[in-house]
């Protein structure tokens, strides 16, 4: 049917419009279920309480880290601490803030959640006021900084 010089180029064209050219598209690899977080808290104050006003006035630090699994259900307090009554005036700035770090092994990032609770006790000349906060941290992120202004 085709001439004899024919019938190898066209086997070529043939072969090649078979296979195609199409690039190999890379799949993304999924992410790992558990890592390792770290968790960095830096503690500090914005304010200059250096004025004699404030000579009565201290301050009750209280925070909790605690990790919640929803299947089954758990709750596993990792870090309860308090920093002691402390003079306003002996407060760290931000440029020489307290900072401290936890690492937290195995987060599963499907099923575990990550939350900082932050209460302080504030004393004014005998005056006594808690404030209390309480966030979620990133279930993605495997470092992570949290502030707690004074």
């Amino acid at each position: 049917m085709f001439p004899k010089f024919f019938r190898m180029p066209l086997m070529a064209l043939l072969l090649l419009s078979l296979t195609g050219c199409d690039k190999d598209e890379e799949t993304p690899q999924p992410m790992a279920t558990t890592f390792d977080k770290q968790i960095t808290f830096h503690i500090f104050t914005e304010a200059d309480y250096r004025d004699s006003r404030w000579n009565n006035s201290n301050m009750r630090l209280h925070l909790q880290l605690r990790r919640l699994a929803q299947n089954p259900h758990k709750e596993t307090v990792v870090l309860d601490t308090t920093i002691s009554w402390a003079a306003f005036r002996d407060m760290p700035s931000k440029a020489a803030s307290l900072q401290f770090a936890r690492r937290l092994p195995q987060v599963n990032r499907l099923d575990e959640q990550v939350t900082v609770s932050i209460s302080k006790v504030v004393s004014i000349d005998g005056y006594q006021t808690t404030f209390a906060h309480q966030q979620t941290l990133q279930p993605e992120a495997e470092t992570e900084v949290v502030e707690v202004k004074l």
